[in-house]
Parts: structure tokens; C-alpha cells; sequence
């Protein structure tokens, strides 16, 4: 025994049949003898426990680790493409804003001059309709007293020609009551004088015949040229009635034409003048709702092409970062799977080779053991069939 212990044959028993798992075969037969203790054992145990708990923590504090710094890679590279896109999406949302905010402004000017241009088409509307009931009245009154100045025309002819049959009538009647009443005063004087006259008819008869002859002579001569002076300042103040009258109406029918064709033309090239307004403001303000229409319309399919492009940026960066989170996962998941399935295969592997090698080596030494014991055993006089 002293032999075996100087050589180190014990050490390597030991080792071997700690690294087999032998040691529960022949603890007791080796406790009885000696040959190890039930400390060193222990020992070994404690530390190859030791040792599979550090590897194992080891290997999970490389993984975590691992997964850490992919996560906050990842959660950095998603914070820096937020940044990013939340800078662009920004400075998107400022130009628009602003492109919205110069569109009100255009918007509102649009708004101050189509009210101001409704105010102004109102007005003159309103000054057209004005002018139009004006012309309207003008004419209406102008067709009244062109209906008065005949009605009154044909009532001044109506009544000259009255007065004239009624001057003529008048004119004969007086005649004819002048001469009546002559003829009745002659008469009367006749029958009044009849008694003197056949009284003094013999006394006066000459004279009487004289005197009336000289009387009725005198009488028909003033008669007749009273008449005649009476007729010819008659047919002298209806000629210039009728001349000044005739000149009044002509010079009054010539103004009023005048008036009517000045007017007309006035009205006309006013009329005219306001329609070519009209035309051109209509023109104006079609050509500025076009230009209008045609922003806004430009301005809407610009803001829905910049929505529609801004979403599918968040929309390609919202998959390309799932994309890339998954393939890191996966990634992380492959090699961490692979790292731990080499690990478990290598350790399977060396477990297998160690043992395998512990079982070849033991058996060796258990052979030379046998060997050494029965040499000894031979040597103490001892049966090998006893031990």
C-alpha cells in the first residue's frame, strides 16, 4: 500500500473514478481501506456544480447581454429614424402650414375682392336698375306728356276750331243781331214814328226820305266797314296765332326730337358702356374663379399627394422596422439557439469523450491494480480467489 501511494496510483483511481462515477461502487470497500474520502468527493462535486453554474450564468449573461445591446440598437436606430422622420414630417407639416396659412390669405384677399366686386356688381346692378326705372319713368312721363301735349294739342285744335266756328257764329250772330236790331229799332222807330211820320208825312216827307236815306247810307257804311275791319283784324290775329303757334309747336317738336335723340343716344352709349363693364367684370371674375379653382384643386392634390407619400413613408418605415426587428429576433433567436445547442453538443461530446477515455484508463488501471494486488497478494501468500 505504502508502494502504491509513493507511485500515485491512488491520485489517479481517484480522478478517474470521480470523472466515471465509480466512486459509489467501491465507496464502501475504499472507505474501509482507506482509499479516498468522502470530503474530497464532495469537494469535486461542489466545484463541477460550481463550475456548470458559472458556464451556464456565463453563457447567459453573454446572451443577455446580447439581446440587450440589439435592443437598445434597435430601440436607438428606431428613436434616430423617428427623429428623422418626425424632423421631415415637420418640416412637412410647417410648409404646410404655412402653404395653408398663404392660402387663407390668398383665400380671404379672394373672399374681400369677390365681396368687393359683389358689392360693386350690386351696386351697379342696383344703379342700373335705377337708371333703368329712371329711363322707364323718363319715358313713361315723356309718353305722358307726349300723350298730354297731344291731348292738349288736339284739344287746343279742337278748341281754336271751336272758337273759330264760335268767332264765326259769334261773328254772324252779332252781325245778324246788329242788323236785327236795326232792322227792329228801324222798325220800331218806323212804328213809333209811323203816326208822326204819317203825321208829318205830308210836313216832312222829303226830308224824312232824305234823312233816312243819308241815315241808311251811313249806317250800312259804318256796317260794313266795321264789318270789314272786324274780318280783317280777325283773319289778321288768327294768321299770326296760327303762325306763332305753327312756329311754337314746329321749334317745340324740333327741341323735344332733339332732347329724344340726345337722350337716346346718351342712354344708348351708357347702356352700352355699362354692358362692356359688365362683359369684362364677368370675364374677370370667370377668369379669376378658374385660376382659383385650378389652385385649390392643385393645392388639395398636392397636400393628398404629400398625405398619401408621408404615409407611405411611415408605412414602409413602420414595416422595414418590424421587418428588421423580426429578422434581428429571429436572428438573435437563431444564434443563441445555435450557440446553446453547440454548447449542450460540445459538452455532450466531451462528457462522452472523458468518459469514455475515464472508462479506457480505469479499466487500465483496474487491471494493473488487479495486477499490482495480486503480485502483492502472491507475494504475502494470500489467494486472489479470497480477496
Amino acid at each position: 500500500m505504502r508502494g502504491w501511494r509513493r507511485h500515485g496510483l491512488e491520485q489517479q483511481l481517484m480522478r478517474g473514478w470521480r470523472r466515471h462515477g465509480l466512486e459509489q461502487q467501491l465507496m464502501r470497500g475504499w472507505r474501509r481501506h482507506g482509499l479516498a474520502t468522502y470530503a474530497r468527493l464532495e469537494e469535486t462535486r461542489l466545484r463541477t456544480a460550481t463550475y456548470a453554474r458559472l458556464e451556464e450564468t456565463r453563457l447567459r449573461t453573454a446572451t443577455y447581454a446580447r439581446l440587450e445591446e440589439t435592443r437598445l440598437r434597435t430601440a436607438t436606430y428606431a428613436r434616430l429614424e423617428e427623429t428623422r422622420l418626425r424632423t421631415a414630417t415637420y418640416a412637412r407639416l410647417e410648409e404646410t402650414r404655412l402653404r395653408r396659412a398663404t392660402y387663407a390669405r390668398l383665400e380671404e384677399t379672394r373672399l374681400r375682392r369677390a365681396t368687393y366686386a359683389r358689392l360693386e356688381e350690386t351696386r351697379l346692378r342696383r344703379a342700373t336698375y335705377a337708371m333703368l326705372e329712371e329711363t322707364r319713368l323718363r319715358r313713361a312721363t315723356y309718353a305722358r306728356l307726349e300723350e298730354t301735349r297731344l291731348r292738349r294739342a288736339t284739344y287746343a285744335r279742337l278748341e281754336e276750331t271751336r272758337l273759330r266756328r264760335a268767332t264765326y257764329a259769334r261773328l254772324e250772330e252779332t252781325r245778324l243781331r246788329r242788323a236785327t236790331y236795326a232792322r227792329l229799332e228801324e222798325t220800331r222807330l218806323r212804328t213809333a214814328t209811323y203816326a208822326r211820320l204819317e203825321e208829318t208825312r205830308l210836313r216832312r216827307a222829303t226830308y224824312a226820305r232824305l234823312e233816312e236815306t243819308r241815315l241808311r247810307r251811313a249806317t250800312y257804311a259804318r256796317l260794313e266797314e266795321t264789318r270789314l275791319r272786324r274780318a280783317t283784324y280777325a283773319m289778321l290775329e288768327e294768321t299770326r296765332l296760327r303762325r306763332a303757334t305753327y312756329a311754337r309747336l314746329e321749334e317745340t317738336r324740333l327741341r323735344r326730337a332733339t332732347y329724344a335723340r340726345l337722350e337716346e343716344t346718351r342712354l344708348r352709349r351708357a347702356t352700352y358702356a355699362r354692358l362692356e363693364e359688365t362683359r369684362l367684370r364677368r370675364s374677370t371674375y370667370a377668369r379669376l374663379e378658374e385660376t382659383r379653382l385650378r389652385r385649390s384643386t392643385y393645392a388639395r392634390l398636392k397636400e393628398t399627394r404629400l398625405r398619401r407619400a408621408t404615409y407611405a413613408r411611415l408605412k414602409e418605415t413602420r414595416l422595414r422596422r418590424a421587418t428588421y426587428a423580426r429578422l434581428e429576433e429571429t436572428r438573435l433567436r437563431r444564434s443563441t439557439y445555435a450557440r446553446l445547442e453547440e454548447t449542450r453538443l460540445r459538452r455532450a461530446t466531451y462528457a462522452r469523450l472523458e468518459e469514455t477515455r475515464l472508462r479506457r484508463s480505469t479499466y487500465a488501471r483496474l487491471k494493473i491494480t488487479v495486477r499490482i494486488l495480486n503480485t502483492f497478494l502472491q507475494k504475502e501468500g494470500l489467494c486472489v480467489a479470497c480477496v
